[in-house]
């Protein structure tokens, strides 16, 4: 892992350990990325089965573990 992944990656860290809460809306994935990955994108992975593993609804309402979502974008880093 190089200097700029592993910044990447504790970046991630931080930001969910600061993200209030458990569990992610797609709204939420896209603050939380600071509008890297769009609420559309992120709806059109889920559809493809390449989006976040462990979504439910909640409601209307899809919603991700906190944890899966900093697993999921530290393997999608390239860098």
């Amino acid at each position: 892992m190089n200097k700029n992944q592993s910044d990447a990656e504790m970046a991630i860290r931080a930001a969910a350990v600061n993200w209030q809460g458990e569990l992610l809306t797609r709204p939420d994935v896209k603050i939380f990325t600071g509008g890297a990955i769009g609420v559309g994108h992120l709806a059109n992975l889920d559809s493809e089965k390449r989006g976040i593993p462990g979504a439910f609804h909640l409601g209307r309402k899809v919603v991700y573990p906190k944890q899966k979502v900093v697993e999921w974008l530290i393997g999608r880093l390239e860098i």
